[in-house]
């Protein structure tokens, strides 16, 4: 797990709360399995978004720049508000989002397709190791 305490804070209602060890363990296996599919991914999805604050098109450049390098397939994806249903036309096998980073920690379960952050892709594509995941690495 984890070394440092977890804690979730909902801006909606403004409450705070510690992850339990169970509930860090569940959310590490997730994302490591996340990770893994991403591994046997073929071509990427890099989604951006327009907004301001969230917007990170250097970031998308340069893990396109990446991915291609490993030999697969990369397009960026450009939008405003990052929602699975705008990208049902969109033949990808994994989707990394360098938005907001709630979306990939908390909602990627209710996605339909394997969407990642970007440090869990430089993890699938072996520019990372495992032992560098990090809950909070979003920005690094």
């Amino acid at each position: 797990s984890t070394a440092k305490p977890v804690f979730v804070m909902n801006p909606l209602h403004g409450a705070i709360e510690e992850i339990s060890e169970k509930n860090k363990d569940k959310l590490m296996r997730r994302r490591f399995a996340a990770i893994a599919a991403a591994s046997q991914a073929k071509s990427f999805g890099i989604i951006v978004s327009i907004k301001s604050g969230q917007r990170q098109k250097e970031k998308a450049l340069e893990l396109r720049k990446t991915v291609e390098r490993h030999g697969k397939k990369a397009y960026l994806l450009e939008m405003d508000l990052v929602n699975e249903s705008y990208m049902l036309g969109v033949d990808v096998d994994c989707l990394v989002n360098t938005a907001c980073n709630r979306i990939v920690l908390d909602d990627a379960q209710n996605w339909k397709r394997l969407i990642i952050n970007p440090a869990e892709c430089l993890i699938a594509l072996d520019e990372k190791k495992w032992e560098e995941w990090s809950p909070d690495e979003f920005l690094h």
